[in-house]
């Protein structure tokens, strides 16, 4: 983990910037193959009600609304909700504004058939406290997915972690918290479910299309590169387990996601 600055308050001041623009440059965040990846990681069934937790513009929920569960949204940045209900993803009516990692979800125990969480769950720096939360309002036998950036090994890991830490507008690093796949099977495991399905996706992202989409500034996109050239230069096996590419002004990489999904054992 990279620790620096609190990652709850950085994220919310980033995504609160970041709302207008959002996904227009990175293609990958709404990438069809990722969605259809989304459902084949669940067992679905009729009259589902999910929760998107962390759920931005509601990008990461919008095919179960499509195939009609009752669908509700949860994030800490108001900003970017009002993207989405815009877009017409989320439903006014079930929004809630809430920061995940401080517990005490506005939701009764066990109301869930399925809680989904796309993207954040690296921005928390208290995961066992937030799962066991989540683990609380949903349904004995219930699943819960998590889609976020991930590697089988934990020296790509830790790289992973110091890259994202200084993706952010702010002076500072954010702390981040991106785990290997054994750490999330290990998580769900001591927070009493069972993971019943993995798979792997790859988000292909040009350094550039962050500084288009105003995730970082010109002077944090020139350090970037210079971080994953040095640490490339340290470590030889990041170019290839990323497969990092280098074009004139700008980097390609390619990022491990994890689909993981499990089911609440009681």
């Amino acid at each position: 983990m990279y620790k620096l600055q609190n990652s709850i308050i950085v994220a919310q001041n980033d995504f609160k910037v970041r709302a207008k623009n959002y996904g227009v440059f990175v293609k990958t965040y709404r990438d069809p193959e990722l969605t259809l990846m989304m459902l084949e990681n669940l067992n679905l069934s009729s009259n589902l009600r999910v929760l998107d937790v962390a759920c931005g513009q509601g990008d990461g929920s919008r095919h179960l609304r499509a195939i009609g569960a009752e669908t509700f949204y949860l994030d800490a940045t108001l900003e970017m909700m009002v993207m989405g209900i815009q877009r017409g993803n989320i439903e006014k009516s079930l929004c809630s504004v809430a920061d995940i990692s401080l517990g005490n979800l506005p939701f009764k125990d066990k109301i869930f058939d399925i809680v989904t969480c796309r993207y954040a769950f690296h921005d928390v720096n208290n995961q066992h406290v937030v799962l066991n939360e989540l683990s609380r309002i949903i349904k004995c036998r219930g699943q819960m997915q998590i889609i976020d950036m991930s590697h089988p090994d934990p020296t790509a890991v830790k790289f992973y972690n110091k890259l994202h830490g200084w993706k952010t507008l702010k002076k500072y690093p954010r702390e981040t918290h991106i785990l290997s796949e054994q750490e999330y099977v290990n998580l769900f495991k001591d927070e009493n479910f069972e993971v019943v399905n993995k798979s792997w996706y790859i988000s292909k992202v040009n350094t550039a299309q962050w500084l288009k989409e105003g995730q970082i500034d010109y002077n944090r996109h020139e350090f970037l590169k210079r971080l994953i050239k040095r640490e490339i230069k340290k470590n030889p096996t990041l170019a290839q387990q990323f497969k990092i590419s280098c074009q004139e002004d700008s980097l390609t990489i390619c990022f491990p996601v994890l689909l993981i999904c499990c089911r609440k054992i009681s």
